[in-house]
């Protein structure tokens, strides 16, 4: 028993400079370059801006839901266009390891899938406002630009479909 408590102690009293050592080293601050504080500071607002344009993005677009599902489709469908006018300006993404060619394809893709909650709701704001050529504008870019692994053939049919009714609804009037 005395040899176990004597190493416990000799292993606490080995271990106690070297966690001092340790806590010493990193409480030291970091001073680095003005060039490294600037691109901090830099990263922080572009991700501050980020942030809020993406909630400006999710607020229009539930601000154009909640309009659309009380019934006032011009407010729904000022609000959609407002969430993708967002969404297209929001700049590219920048990796230094991909070519530019494959870059804007990213970005376009990534701006794409953003926009399809916003202009599904657009599409049947404009419909039920009898706006139905601007409806069929949007519902042809969905059907150019949407895509869902596994699920091409379906959407392919539902979107179809709403373009089927909304001519249907232009021959009518």
């Amino acid at each position: 028993m005395k040899t176990r408590v004597s190493f416990l102690i000799g292993s606490i009293i080995l271990l106690v400079p070297i966690s001092v050592a340790f806590v010493g080293v990193k409480s030291q601050p970091e001073i680095g370059t003005l060039a490294e504080a600037a691109e901090s500071t830099n990263q922080s607002n572009n991700f501050n801006e980020d942030l809020k344009k993406a909630t400006d993005y999710w607020r229009h677009n539930k601000l154009g839901s909640r309009y659309s599902e009380a019934g006032d489709y011009e407010s729904a469908i000022e609000e959609y266009k407002k969430a993708i006018e967002i969404i297209e300006n929001i700049p590219g993404e920048n990796w230094g390891d991909v070519s530019q060619i494959e870059m804007n394809r990213i970005n376009k893709e990534s701006r794409v899938s953003k926009q399809i909650f916003s202009r599904y709701g657009l599409v049947e704001a404009l419909e039920k406002t009898g706006r139905y050529e601007e409806a069929l504008q949007n519902l042809d870019w969905l059907m150019q630009n949407q895509k869902v692994k596994g699920k091409e053939e379906l959407l392919k049919q539902k979107l179809d479909g709403m373009k089927q009714n909304i001519l249907q609804k232009i021959r009518q009037s």
